[in-house]
Order: C-alpha cells, then sequence, then structure tokens
C-alpha cells in the first residue's frame, strides 16, 4: 500500500499510559503536507507524570514505526482548561509532500521540555492511531525508543543514555550506525554491569533478574525487550552496554518502576 495523498481520518486512541488519558482524531494528507489534530481528556500541566517526570505539555508526531529516524515533531500543544487542543500543520512549500517519509501512524507524547530539535520522543506515546492507506505497521510504537550506535561524529552511544520505564513497558534499540561500522549490542550481564569503577569482573550482582541480550543488531535493525520486576520488587536501577563497543564507553542505564497506586 501507499501513503495517502489526500486527508484521510485516524483515531487517536488510548495506550492505557498510567495517568494518561488524551485520545482524539486527526485529518491528515501527506501528499498536501497538512495535518489537523484534535484532542481530548489531556490532563492540565504542568503536572508530575507515572515516572516522577515534571510534564510541560504535549506534542504530536508523525511516525514510521518501522524506522526509529523517521519521525517528524508537528507541534508541542497546551491542553485548555477542559483539556481539549487542537494542532493545524502545514510542511514548508520547499518539501510539501511528506508520503515519501513513510509515515504510517500519528503518535501523542507527553513532554518534559518543548525541544524542537529531539528527534525522539523522550516518553512513551500515550495516543497513537494508523494511517489508513498508508504501509501497515508491524511494529507498534514502543513504550520507549532508544537509538544506539554513531549518534555523533566523536563517539558510540545509547541516545537516551538513561531511560525510564513502568513495569511491564517495552523498550525498542535501534542501531542508527552505518552499515560500515560493526552491529551493536543491547545486552545486559550483571557480573559485568554491576561493576564499580576499577572492579575486575566478575563483581557482585546488585540487581538480579535483569540479564538480557540482543545478540547483533545490523544497521538499521532492532531489538525489543519488555521488563518486568518481581512480585513485591518496586523499583530496578541497572546498567546495561554494548558488547563490542563497552572498551569504548558505550553504556546506558535503565531505571524500571512501578507506577504510584492511584489515589
Amino acid at each position: 500500500m501507499t501513503s495517502p495523498a489526500h486527508a484521510v481520518n485516524v483515531t487517536l486512541a488510548s495506550l492505557n499510559v498510567p495517568g494518561e488519558t488524551g485520545s482524539g482524531s486527526a485529518d491528515v494528507a501527506l501528499g498536501d503536507g497538512k495535518v489537523s489534530v484534535d484532542l481530548s481528556g489531556l490532563r492540565a500541566v504542568p503536572h508530575e507524570d507515572a515516572r516522577g517526570v515534571r510534564i510541560r505539555g504535549y506534542a504530536v508526531w508523525l511516525v514510521n514505526s518501522e524506522d526509529a529516524l523517521s519521525k517528524l515533531n508537528i507541534a508541542f500543544v497546551v491542553p485548555e482548561g477542559d483539556g481539549t487542543a487542537r494542532v493545524k500543520f502545514r510542511s514548508t512549500n520547499k518539501n510539501p509532500n511528506l508520503a515519501s517519509l513513510g509515515f504510517n501512524m500519528v503518535v501523542l507524547t507527553d513532554e518534559s521540555e518543548l525541544d524542537t530539535t529531539r528527534s525522539q520522543p523522550p516518553a512513551p506515546p500515550i495516543a497513537a492511531g494508523v494511517i489508513p492507506g498508508a504501509t501497515a505497521p508491524t511494529t507498534p510504537p514502543p513504550a520507549v525508543d532508544v537509538l544506539m550506535g554513531k549518534i555523533d561524529d566523536d563517539a558510540f552511544g545509547f541516545q537516551p543514555e538513561t531511560i525510564v520505564v513502568l513495569q511491564g513497558q517495552t523498550v525498542r534499540w535501534t542501531n542508527v550506525s552505518g552499515r560500515l561500522v560493526s552491529a551493536h549490542t543491547a545486552t545486559r550481564v550483571d557480573t559485568i554491569d554491576d561493576c564499580a569503577p576499577g572492579q575486575t569482573p566478575p563483581c557482585s550482582p546488585t540487581v538480579a533478574g535483569f540479564n538480557f541480550d540482543s545478540g547483533s543488531v545490523a544497521a538499521n535493525g532492532a531489538f525489543s525487550h519488555t521488563f518486568n520486576l518481581a512480585d513485591g520488587q518496586n523499583f530496578a536501577l541497572f546498567n546495561y552496554h554494548c558488547t563490542p563497543h563497552l572498551p569504548l564507553g558505550m553504556t546506558g542505564r535503565i531505571f524500571v518502576r512501578r507506577p504510584p497506586a492511584a489515589p
């Protein structure tokens, strides 16, 4: 299927993220570079989300669910007193046609800061909808998207380096290095990743039960993992690494927590 040129309607359904209930609809015409979004049920901002992060607004994105880099931040919105907000977007005259970028979803995220230069949403999507007529998504929008590889000209890394996920949420790592760079991994081994600076493995594990290994993830490939806390466990904080590039300092950190109980 190809991306629609004329306006189609997209239902933005809530993804049941704790504490966030926003939903709505969007009229999307990728060929004409037009998007109009009506939202409702948004919480007043600022507020604390279930991760304990201060939310200062919301953002609407066009997303290619199969390509972590193909995202376009349409606009930031701050809801009115009744929780409603409206977005109208028109792409520039230099590139009015957005269909070639493979967008197949409209996604709403909550935002801790309004940063137009960011290529990735900083938080889990709270509502999403599939664009009719676009290529059907096989990968839904993940709870947290992490880029891994050559983030800039100077170093390999994970972006964001530190993430916060809720119990039962999924993280997707996407390799954004070129094909000439050796494959990356997202790997957690407690005997390595729990070592303090200067220690030599094996070290005493401090967080058990969270080992995972993507294996080699080639350029443009991805790996997903869902994090679950043990019964009676309220949080876990641990490091992870890229196996071939650990000597270069390619490490990240994950904080998993349960959402707070409803008052």
